[in-house]
């Protein structure tokens, strides 16, 4: 997937409203594999790693309610992708 810095067509113009709590995200377990931020590949969300990764600011929201309209598609538990 291209960063968003080369694909300026594909995100959205204006202002936009995004709905959700801000709260910590799940830890890793022990069995949960490590994330691969050189591929893109997050299997649990590590918010500084991923901030990093797409050179934006350090936050994590979770949806409140499952409309289906948001942006990205939703986000299992189980594996986070290359979504960034």
């Amino acid at each position: 997937m291209k960063r968003q810095m080369d694909r300026p067509e594909g995100l959205p113009k204006g202002e936009i409203t995004v709905e959700g709590l801000l709260r910590e995200p799940w830890k890793r377990n022990m069995f949960t594999p490590v994330n691969k931020p050189e591929e893109g590949k997050f299997y649990f969300p590590d918010v500084a790693e991923m901030a990093k990764v797409a050179e934006s600011q350090p936050v994590w929201i979770e949806e409140t309610m499952g409309t289906g309209d948001l942006l990205i598609p939703p986000i299992s538990s189980t594996m986070l992708t290359s979504w960034l």
